[in-house]
């Protein structure tokens, strides 16, 4: 039987690699646990491209999209429910249209993304004569 999958958007621009996280007992006279990562894996693709090369993003809101299984997202999620990653909307959920959702929050910018060079909302510097 297949796995369903789901795509989930992501801003970042070398993507982020999302863990299930683990837990052990690494000393049971202090009591320590320790996070083991030992468990699944999924890299979900960022939108960087080559100099001079068309934006794979482009009309997609700034997004690259990553098939990843649902049952995987859907334990992520529950273990991460506070990343700030989610909370920016730099990481985006499935949805039943995600190139529309996508398209929506086309606004909240890029993380890193290149700029004019322009500091916007900060007032020059002057400097006493």
């Amino acid at each position: 039987m297949a796995t369903e999958m789901v795509m989930i958007a992501c801003k970042h621009p070398n993507g982020v690699v999302l863990n299930l996280d683990r837990y052990e007992v690494t000393n049971k006279t202090s009591n320590s646990i320790q996070r083991v990562n030992g468990k699944a894996t999924v890299t979900l693709a960022g939108w960087s491209h080559r100099q001079n090369q068309p934006d794979p993003t482009e009309g997609l809101g700034g997004y690259a999209f990553t098939p990843v299984p649902l049952d995987f997202w859907q334990e992520w999620i529950k273990q991460h429910p506070d990343f700030p990653m989610v909370i920016d909307k730099i990481i985006v959920g499935p949805s039943k249209a995600p190139v529309d959702q996508a398209r929506e929050l086309a606004d909240i910018p890029k993380m890193f993304a290149p700029t004019d060079g322009v500091m916007k909302g900060v007032a020059p510097l002057k400097m006493n004569d």
